[in-house]
């Protein structure tokens, strides 16, 4: 799906489109009956010389259905406007520069790219907060507020953690979990194996693949399994996380430390909610901050360290180098 915010982006999405289909010009021009130069030149030019009927004609050349909200707004929405609703709602102006917007929307804002303007810059970080988010396009062009993500315990092994609630973590790990399921969707096609939930078969699996127990090697025990990991760094508060997406495995490591050690305790703890309730195809916890109260009194406070010391007991050093 690319979603087209204002009827200004279909042009770019039309583009888009074509590419996505592995069309080249050449074959698109010839579905038109038209000459390959005639696409170079109206894609050069973002369709600005084309009839609304030669728009019509390249969507249905394409194979594509275009739906789109109007909005007839009193008063147009500004890029300053939205990044002050979006504060509200848990996600700060850096979090937005940093991690939604492309650097042609920075380079646009910057005043950088004379090509667009505000209204294409509102309409290219509108499409990608609601395929992140999933506010539609409507809220977030609207004067309205913009209500912080829900967090959905649904097929959650553990409860979400309590300090999850406020708009701030809940924008976070609705973004890290879009991550995941990225992930997740672009690997669809590799193998899964069963997951390790105790510690002599995590140990045994280890040292039979690789020899040698170690961050390195137990990340590719991972990947061997089919449990896709991501690596952020970033410095919320959480310290990682696992989703299940149709079967698959996606862990997210956050740490902003250099110690293979500290991200290594993290993996394992990602491998023990991996093979956690194998039964259900959708699966997700959240690992509360190492010092929350949710974390002491949880019983698999009793599992993971111990599932992560009898990884390593027999071995007298692991790679714990700093970089």
């Amino acid at each position: 799906m690319i979603t087209v915010s204002s009827f200004d982006e279909l042009p770019l999405g039309l583009i888009r489109a074509r590419l996505a289909s592995g069309l080249t010009q050449r074959e698109l021009a010839e579905r038109l009956d038209l000459k390959e130069h005639q696409i170079q030149r109206y894609e050069c030019e973002f369709y600005r010389t084309a009839s609304y009927q030669c728009l019509l004609d390249v969507a249905n050349a394409l194979g594509v259905r275009i739906g789109n909200d109007t909005l007839l707004p009193n008063d147009p929405v500004s890029f300053s406007e939205l990044v002050s609703r979006l504060q509200k709602a848990g996600l700060d102006r850096p979090f937005l520069f940093r991690k939604i917007m492309s650097a042609v929307d920075v380079a646009r804002v910057n005043g950088e790219v004379p090509i667009g303007g505000e209204d294409w810059t509102l309409a290219s970080i509108g499409s990608k907060l609601n395929r992140v988010f999933g506010w539609s396009p409507a809220t977030i062009l609207g004067h309205g507020s913009l209500d912080p993500p829900q967090l959905s315990a649904e097929g959650a092994h553990s409860q979400i953690p309590s300090y999850c609630n406020s708009p701030d973590a809940r924008t976070y790990i609705t973004y890290v979990k879009h991550l995941a399921g990225v992930v997740a969707h672009g690997s669809s096609t590799l193998p899964v194996l069963p997951c390790f939930d105790d510690a002599q078969g995590l140990r045994a699996a280890v040292l039979d693949r690789y020899e040698e127990i170690s961050f390195r090697n137990v990340l590719g025990l991972a990947w061997d399994l089919g449990i896709l990991v991501l690596a952020l760094r970033d410095c919320e508060e959480f310290h990682g996380a696992c989703w299940r997406f149709d079967g698959r495995n996606s862990i997210i490591l956050k740490q902003r430390s250099n110690s293979e050690s500290r991200w290594m305790f993290d993996l394992i703890r990602g491998l023990y909610h991996a093979g956690q309730q194998s039964h259900e195809s959708c699966h997700g916890t959240i690992s509360a901050p190492d010092n929350s109260a949710e974390q002491r009194n949880s019983e698999q406070l009793v599992q993971q360290p111990t599932m992560t010391a009898s990884l390593n007991a027999p071995v007298p050093t692991i790679n714990c180098r700093s970089h």
